[in-house]
């Protein structure tokens, strides 16, 4: 027998969910949990049905917004909807992982201020020194769509949902410093890497600084994957502080 999915909830229940002393502790949470300013979910205390949730902007249309779509077994309790204009419902993530929705709203600036540096604060939070394709784009965005669950709107994905599943698919391909991903996904050692991590820190039990080893290794002109052309300090002690397999072995162990 079927059970009947409850209706969404009204403007006004979702209002008041949030407006109520559960809501703000789980405004509290979720900014405790995720590390997320959502100060803006504070201003809907005894209103919220005349502005957009996420970027503020007037208006009499608010959308009820799903947090995590009813096609991902989004529930339709108030606590699961936001309210919101159309054009931010439009790019809203619609993800299995609630993470990413709130994230992102808690990154909607002013509507006075749209368009604004998302794309640069994400590229700055995922792309780094360490950064090594090593896997095919596909096998890590068939990896992406596995586990967020992304869902098609409209005919296409919200540009927040494709934001969402490149980042995910840079973390797929970013294996640690001292390790790879091979074919099939595993992470395994990068023989050249743990040679590396072993040279430095045995030049650092030679009592070596970090600069003195920096500049041996540029002088030596020892081959690098990680687009260090020049060592700086900086890349030394991230060499220094990866993984080897002997620490590996140990840590399984322990």
């Amino acid at each position: 027998m079927s059970t009947v999915r409850k209706s969404a909830p009204s403007k006004q229940k979702i209002a008041k969910y949030w407006s109520s002393e559960a809501g703000q502790n789980m405004i509290d949470k979720l900014q405790t949990t995720h590390l997320i300013d959502l100060d803006k979910m504070h201003d809907i205390q005894g209103g919220g049905l005349d502005f957009c949730w996420a970027c503020s902007k007037p208006t009499s249309r608010l959308e009820k917004c799903h947090i995590i779509p009813h096609s991902n077994e989004g529930s339709n309790e108030p606590d699961n909807f936001v309210l919101m204009c159309k054009t931010c419902h439009a790019e809203s993530p619609t993800l299995s992982d609630s993470f990413y929705f709130w994230e992102w709203f808690a990154d909607q600036e002013h509507y006075a201020f749209k368009w604004a540096h998302y794309i640069s604060k994400q590229a700055s939070n995922i792309l780094s020194d360490d950064f090594k394709s090593t896997t095919s784009l596909a096998s890590s965005l068939k990896k992406a769509k596995h586990d967020l669950k992304p869902v098609i709107v409209s005919g296409r994905y919200s540009d927040s949902t494709t934001k969402a599943m490149i980042r995910e698919v840079i973390k797929h391909q970013n294996a640690p410093l001292g390790w790879k991903i091979d074919q099939d996904g595993a992470v395994i050692p990068d023989d050249d890497e743990q040679e590396l991590i072993n040279i430095v820190r045995g030049y650092r039990q030679l009592d070596l600084s970090y600069n003195a080893i920096a500049q041996k290794l540029t002088d030596a002109k020892f081959t690098a994957k990680r687009g260090y052309a020049v060592f700086s300090e900086t890349a030394v002690k991230k060499i220094n502080d990866a993984e080897t397999i002997e620490d590996r072995t140990t840590r399984v162990i322990h």
